[in-house]
């Protein structure tokens, strides 16, 4: 099962990088929080699943970086929707 996990850390290491590339950090922090909630739920639903384990490690990293690496890019996305503009009003004074 940790034949997987080189990928999976290389996919969430090109998921912070293109972050970092549009200077959203809060996608990685977003990211990080993923990562550490899916690796305690995996591992609490297999430990009481019964599976053995020198598996619950494997498969609660595999799937934490594999799941935090989709969140960022998926936050990355959203971010980019584009804000609304916003015109300025009477009371607004425009800075220049």
């Amino acid at each position: 099962c940790l034949i997987l996990y080189p990928l999976a850390v290389g996919l969430r290491a090109f998921a912070e990088g293109c972050a970092a590339r549009v200077k959203n950090p809060m996608a990685v922090m977003t990211g990080q929080a993923v990562l550490l909630s899916v690796v305690a739920i995996v591992s609490f639903a297999s430990l009481n699943l019964g599976a053995p384990g020198n598996l619950i490690g494997a498969l609660a990293v595999t799937s934490g970086n594999v799941l935090a690496a989709g969140t960022v890019l998926m936050a990355i996305r959203w971010d980019r929707r584009g804000a609304i503009p916003v015109q300025p009003t009477a009371e607004t004074p425009v800075v220049e």
